[in-house]
């Protein structure tokens, strides 16, 4: 999770722990954002490390990974 730019995700942020559905769902609710990036400190660049965007706020050290079933 270290690298250029931290990763988005399809989750739903909710914070820790989670026991009840969430209230806000949909593509309103917040996106959980996970690792580092060239811009954040060092303790930020790790897997276990989320934060919360809007799925509409722009965000200059955020991209996404791109996978695919091997055939």
């Amino acid at each position: 999770m270290h690298g250029n730019a931290a990763e988005w995700t399809r989750s739903e942020y909710r914070p820790y722990p989670y026991r009840e559905p969430q209230a806000e769902e949909g593509p309103a609710a917040l996106r959980v954002v996970r690792g580092g990036s060239f811009h954040d400190r060092p303790c930020r660049a790790r897997s276990g490390f989320r934060w919360r965007y809007a799925p509409w706020q722009p965000a200059f050290n955020v991209g996404f990974r791109v996978a695919g079933e091997a055939k």
